[in-house]
């Protein structure tokens, strides 16, 4: 997902921790005010968050590797001299 000027809706992306898309994350442009990206199980259980932009997600919880599942985004930001904006989606973590 790219933040800033040109934004692009993961839904339903796929995450794989082979050595390849092993970090899921968001690529933000332009000038930063605020930020959050959170990930959710599919009990609602808060997975990782994080207010760094350049930090991501690497499958675990608790230090414990997921399992193959779907999981829920959200990414509230804001940009200098605009409105806070929510982002959502889902993304499927394979192993």
């Amino acid at each position: 997902m790219l933040i800033g000027k040109l934004i692009f809706d993961y839904q339903g992306l796929f995450f794989s921790l082979r050595n390849f898309n092993d970090v899921f994350r968001t690529m933000v442009f332009g000038n930063i005010k605020s930020f959050r990206l959170t990930i959710y199980n599919r009990w609602g259980e808060i997975v990782y968050e994080t207010s760094e932009r350049n930090k991501g997600w690497d499958g675990t919880y608790r230090q414990k590797t997921q399992d193959t599942n779907v999981f829920i985004w959200t990414c509230h930001y804001q940009l200098e001299g605009e409105k806070e904006k929510v982002k959502k989606g889902t993304v499927v973590l394979i192993r």
